[in-house]
């Protein structure tokens, strides 16, 4: 009976140290655990759409036909590199060249491509440089600058005209375009013709920039040097101002400022 007794108690002690060991599972109430997936489904939600899936989007598209920085894009053999990422239907582009041979370069406001818009906004460096085909220029309605060198070397161009938001054209930009016979720009805020723009074209005597307004000796310096620019055609409530920036000692070639 003494043994019973011992081993009773013994087993007791062991059931007890059983109890405290092993940890009890704590049932919450079943609100307060819907409630808890519900904020964490909320997060997990929230995440994917504000970084994760934006990430994936920009990856997918790349492969697609781009909105990452620098994806060169091509739609009706002209070429155009992303400048700013398509957010929200902001995105843009600068054309750079054509794919192929082209007459007449026609640049619209915007392109589509995989369903994203992109708005046109500047003709990059040297990108038609040399271009043997090229006979008339119309620039887009959101093109801002036209970059250094754009159109050196086009043999054949004879006109250029449109761009009714340029606002600065670059440095050698028309350089050596012997049958450049035609400038009309439309734009109200052209605020600078780059140095030799035009040298050595000598069928183009007129540039018309009649609805300029915002241009200033800065602006226009060594911009004629070179060129065969005879006219300057403005608006007539800028011809006073235009004539003393237009001036042979600053635009590098004397010319007649007028309406």
């Amino acid at each position: 009976m003494k043994h019973l007794k011992i081993t009773t108690a013994l087993l007791s002690a062991l059931m007890c140290a059983s109890m405290v060991m092993t940890p009890v599972p704590v049932i919450a109430d079943e609100t307060e655990a819907t409630e808890t997936q519900k904020i964490e489904e909320t997060e997990i939600e929230e995440a994917s759409v504000v970084f994760p899936v934006t990430l994936k989007k920009c990856a997918s598209n790349a492969v697609a036909g781009g909105e990452n920085l620098k994806d060169v894009l091509t739609v009706g053999g002209l070429k155009y590199r992303v400048t700013s990422p398509a957010v929200n239907g902001t995105g843009t582009v600068k054309l750079i060249g054509a794919e192929e041979q082209v007459t007449n370069v026609s640049i619209p406001g915007s392109v589509t491509v995989q369903g994203i818009v992109y708005k046109i906004t500047a003709i990059g460096e040297k990108a038609f440089l040399n271009h043997q085909t090229i006979k008339s220029l119309n620039i887009g309605s959101n093109v801002t600058s036209i970059e250094d060198q754009a159109f050196s070397g086009c043999i054949k161009l004879v006109s250029v005209k449109g761009g009714s938001r340029l606002k600065t054209i670059g440095a050698k930009t028309f350089v050596g375009c012997p049958k450049l016979k035609t400038f009309n720009i439309t734009s109200s805020v052209l605020c600078k013709i780059g140095p030799y723009a035009f040298f050595g074209d000598r069928t183009l005597k007129t540039l018309q920039i009649k609805k300029t307004t915002k241009l200033t000796k800065a602006g226009v310096k060594n911009s004629l040097r070179g060129s065969f620019v005879k006219t300057v055609k403005v608006k007539k409530s800028k011809i006073k101002k235009y004539k003393k920036i237009f001036k042979k000692n600053n635009c590098g070639k004397k010319v007649n400022v007028k309406k």
